[in-house]
């Protein structure tokens, strides 16, 4: 438990400074794939600075989902790689009275890393704990000492030659202290309608996510996530929110680390598909949710499934056989199935990426309305000195045997720009070819803000929305009937 209360104590006051924020304001862990694009030239972006590199089959660099989180499938809890860069480097300052670390030095600058370093007096222990970090108090702008200029990875190495250069305080070296651990997320958000005739600005929260992990061997991990979601029509957290409107995200168990980096695991989460963001009201997020369920809000996604993947280096690739449907209202007798996979490739060089997914499956509970849906997406990143940027298409078709049938598509591009430090100019448009539920018309969307990670675990947002979705003759007259909403939103995030 000492890892547990390590994470909570910080986040306790971090949430409450958030809390009193947003009672003074005028009116306030999910995944973030842009992140590895954002960080894959920084190596010590995930761990200390220089490796030597293992045989393929023992290697578990990745720019995978599996490279920051737990889950596999991305979202969640935070691995202690995650939980490094979250600490280290998702920050535009240090916050020294919650002990937050300080920044790491390069290569050469580390113990490890001298050329003329002395003989170890105790190698056994130095294999055990590893060489002292050491840390430097300045911010790093200049994020390119930690590339692959020292070569490490190019130097083969023996399991123990490997650990004999692992630092302490590297997250290799903890997550083998503590076989409990967690974390959680808390979101607030603030949103001002700037169109039609209610522009009231409503504060409340989004949602409230806590996780725990249990690792009865070293990498076998049982873990369980909550998730409590709020609404603007509440704008005060009572036992109705905390009881009514609170499920579970994730339950899970997996094993990884085997060879080739392969995992394993089963259980109840979302399996992964295309570019899954913690933004639920993005075009793409709502439309893929109306294919799946019928329901825009793709926070809300869960299956029983079981999953095998692996992410060596380079390429990566998983598995999902879907059994169940765990959000319908008749999830005892639900009687989902069918399978989902992703195929890609990450690089290094200039955080490349490529990605395809495919989702089927089949919803027989009701006979006379079976549902089949089948889903394609294929999308890529890279990054450019500061400037990160994101597209994907993705093509979607819902068959209702008792009603219709619904197909359609929507592209996204999603650009970020780092200004000064860890703050973004963010800008995300949106197209699809048919209105947000697959029917007959069109949706656009763009959205415009300003995003800043202060300092670890507080992110906060300004956001400007404007969404125009077009039901073709949906009108008594026959007539297109566009809706156009736009919004401000400012939102405050607080994890750990």
């Amino acid at each position: 438990m000492v890892s547990l209360t390590r994470f909570l104590i910080p986040a306790f006051i971090l949430n409450a400074s958030v809390l009193i924020f947003c009672a003074l304001a005028p009116s306030p862990a999910q995944a973030e794939p842009w992140l590895s694009t954002r960080y894959a030239q920084n190596c010590a972006g995930c761990h200390a600075p220089g490796r030597k590199n293992l045989p393929p089959a023992d290697r578990r660099c990745t720019l995978s989902c599996q490279g920051c989180y737990v889950n596999s499938n991305g979202g969640g809890l935070r691995s202690y790689y995650g939980k490094w860069n979250e600490d280290r480097w998702l920050r535009s300052f240090r916050a020294k009275f919650l002990k937050q670390p300080k920044m790491v030095a390069d290569f050469p600058n580390q113990h490890y890393g001298k050329k003329t370093k002395k003989p170890a007096k105790n190698p056994k222990r130095l294999e055990k704990v590893g060489y002292a970090l050491v840390e430097v108090n300045d911010y790093i702008e200049d994020e390119t000492i930690y590339d692959r200029r020292d070569g490490q990875e190019k130097v083969m190495a023996t399991r123990k030659e490997f650990e004999e250069v692992v630092p302490q305080g590297d997250p290799y070296r903890s997550m083998t202290k503590f076989k409990i651990d967690g974390g959680g997320d808390i979101r607030f958000l603030a949103v001002k309608p700037t169109s039609g005739d209610d522009k009231d600005m409503r504060t409340f929260l989004m949602d409230l996510d806590f996780g725990l992990r249990y690792r009865p061997f070293r990498n076998t991990h049982v873990v369980y996530e909550s998730r409590t979601f709020g609404s603007p029509a509440q704008t005060q957290i009572d036992e109705t929110v905390l009881n009514d409107a609170t499920m579970t995200r994730n339950l899970y168990v997996m094993q990884d680390d085997l060879p080739y980096n392969v995992f394993v695991m089963g259980g109840f989460y979302r399996p992964l598909f295309a570019n899954y963001v913690p933004d639920h009201t993005e075009i793409a997020q709502v439309m893929m949710s109306q294919t799946l369920s019928g329901q825009s809000n793709a926070a809300k996604l869960q299956y029983k499934a079981l999953s095998v993947g692996t992410a060596p280096n380079v390429p990566y690739g998983n598995f999902h056989i879907i059994s169940k449907d765990m959000t319908t209202a008749d999830k005892e007798d639900d009687k989902t199935s069918g399978f989902a996979t992703n195929l890609g490739l990450r690089f290094v060089t200039l955080g490349a990426s490529v990605n395809y997914s495919y989702w089927n499956t089949k919803n027989a509970t009701d006979p006379d309305a079976t549902i089949k849906v089948e889903m394609h997406s294929i999308g890529g990143a890279l990054n450019w000195k500061r400037v990160t940027i994101g597209a994907e298409a993705v093509s979607m078709a819902r068959d209702n045997t008792a009603q219709d049938f619904r197909q359609g598509g929507v592209m996204t591009l999603d650009t970020k720009v780092r200004l000064w430090r860890e703050n973004y100019a963010t800008f995300v448009v949106g197209k699809g070819n048919t209105a947000l539920n697959l029917a007959p018309g069109s949706a656009e969307q763009t959205k415009v803000g300003l995003r800043s990670f202060v300092i670890s675990g507080l992110d906060v947002s300004l956001v400007m929305d404007s969404t125009t979705n077009t039901l073709k003759g949906a009108n008594v007259d026959g007539t297109d009937n566009v809706i156009k909403q736009s919004t401000i939103q400012t939102q405050i995030h607080s994890f750990f």
